[in-house]
């Protein structure tokens, strides 16, 4: 509301979103995309909980965003699952965004086999640090043949 974005998110979610007085939703559900004026978002599926105060908030999902000639796979919170080479294979993501705190996520040993299966040739590591449940340690996010980008909070980089 404060900013007055559209919020992109699992049909559940957006219901429960429009019955609390937000109006500019785009629901969808992993495998279907949404046109955007910046480009194009394309939902995937993601392994993780997905509540709300008890109550089941859809699929979780991860988001293939695409503006231009560059596209953007952010697994969204997930452990490691197979399908992400074919994610890879259909949308040929430039940077890879993807979880490594552990616990509730991949952890770093895993989200290195993820990068190196995903193959974009950057990968931003998120999701650690911020609490102790998931206090990873980053330096042990070491994919082979791919560039790690550590963005500090607030942080940006260039593509």
């Amino acid at each position: 509301r404060r900013c007055d974005a559209t919020v992109l998110g699992p049909y559940e979610l957006c219901n429960m979103l429009g019955e609390q007085g937000l109006e500019k939703l785009e629901p969808a559900n992993p495998g279907g995309g949404v046109d955007l004026p910046f480009g194009r978002i394309t939902m995937t599926h993601a392994f993780h909980s997905s509540s709300y105060g008890g109550k089941y908030m859809g699929m979780p999902t991860g988001l293939v965003i695409r503006m231009g000639d560059t596209t953007i796979y952010n697994t969204g919170d997930t452990g490691i699952f197979g399908d992400m080479a074919l994610i890879s294979e259909i949308h040929r993501p430039d940077v890879l965004i993807l979880p490594i705190g552990d616990r509730f996520t991949m952890g770093p040993a895993d989200a290195s086999r993820a990068a190196e299966m995903v193959n974009a040739p950057i990968a931003i590591p998120c999701h650690f640090g911020t609490w102790p449940l998931i206090d990873a340690d980053p330096d042990r996010f070491t994919p082979n043949g791919v560039e790690v980008r550590r963005l500090e909070v607030g942080g940006s980089t260039e593509v």
